[in-house]
């Protein structure tokens, strides 16, 4: 067997990776889901990609999920200096901190930051303007999420994940795996060993770990705190525990049965290859297709690609993106007119 290899973010500076997978050559609403932190550029084309995409479909940040919030600033005499944001590791409940914490941070990033980079000082100065003036929500998540956009010019509405799983539609999805969860589970593991094999890896938990005797692919929140669920003692009709989902069944959700194409970036495009055979073998479906995004992008001689988005002119990227799509005749790929979200499109959640 001819060993594959995992995609990868681009090597030079500036260089933007686009893929499309899927039979079909146009696709209508597109589906995203990431974190609202202060990731590297590369990641926030997949929102500027999204947008140009004319925001036909949803837009999903994961307020369930555990990131860093701290950030790497390029420093004097090429000095990396981090600089942490004052936030608990868990945005479902946080606050939005007090005003002169989140202050000391966007100090401290002036500090760190090497002054000879005008522009991204400039960018910081903008995204501050735009953080406080956003720090007055409630939840830090709103105020992350909220600010993340209007930094990149995108007006648009958008969800978080803990609402998306109070819907009665995803509590089916989850009813619907747990029905046959000898068989997902079966499916599911098989395909990690098929792609150990495919891709020669021999770490056990990549890109997934495999689901235990009974395991569900699911976490429940208890207490404030994700734990793994398992069908013993499982009641799928109370409201009082919450099941989130996993990168598996969150991703697998929004590509069935809310988007035409999702949008990934080359972490996500990795494991598509399982979850497209879960898709053919569990769900009975042809795999929707989706694309691939990355970029990198240096400041100066930094050969960094983790200084956060913030510091890097919004309307550059957006203008290095459009090019990259013009250079590759992508820019009919998105199709006319947006598709229904699958559920309204005849297709029943369950296939059998």
């Amino acid at each position: 067997m001819t060993k594959q290899h995992l995609l990868k973010p681009p090597k030079e500076n500036k260089e933007i990776l686009l893929l499309n997978k899927g039979a079909s050559e146009k696709g209508g609403a597109c589906g995203l889901a990431h974190q609202p932190g202060f990731f590297n550029p590369g990641v926030g084309l997949k929102f500027l990609l999204w947008d140009l995409a004319e925001k036909r479909g949803p837009l999903f940040f994961l307020d369930n999920d555990r990131f860093d919030l701290s950030v790497l600033m390029p420093g004097r005499d090429r000095e990396l200096r981090q600089v942490i944001f004052p936030a608990d590791e868990d945005l479902l409940e946080q606050r939005t901190p007090p005003a002169q914490g989140i202050e000391k941070f966007f100090s401290e990033c002036r500090r760190a930051l090497d002054p000879g980079l005008v522009e991204a000082t400039d960018c910081l100065k903008y995204f501050r303007e735009i953080f406080i003036r956003n720090s007055k929500k409630k939840y830090l998540k709103d105020c992350l999420a909220q600010s993340l956009l209007e930094f990149h010019n995108i007006k648009t509405e958008y969800e978080f994940v803990s609402e998306l799983v109070r819907e009665p539609e995803f509590r089916d999805f989850v009813r619907l795996i747990a029905r046959r969860s000898r068989e997902f589970r079966t499916i599911f593991n098989n395909a990690l060993v098929d792609y150990g094999r495919t891709f020669r890896f021999r770490f056990r938990n990549y890109p997934f770990p495999r689901l235990e005797q009974n395991e569900l692919p699911f976490w429940i929140l208890r207490d404030g705190l994700r734990h793994k669920l398992f069908l013993e003692g499982l009641d799928l009709n109370a409201d009082k525990e919450l099941i989130l989902p996993r990168a598996v069944t969150l991703t697998l959700f929004i590509r069935l049965y809310r988007s035409g194409r999702f949008i990934h970036g080359v972490g996500g495009g990795n494991y598509e290859w399982v979850q497209d055979r879960i898709i053919e073998k569990f769900f009975n479906r042809q795999p929707p297709p989706y694309a691939i995004i990355s970029g990198t992008f240096y400041q100066n001689d930094f050969q960094n690609r983790q200084f956060p988005f913030f510091l890097y002119e919004p309307a550059e990227l957006r203008k290095q993106l459009a090019f990259r799509l013009r250079e590759l005749k992508l820019e009919g790929f998105w199709g006319e007119e947006p598709v229904a979200p699958a559920r309204r499109n005849g297709y029943s959640m369950d296939p059998r």
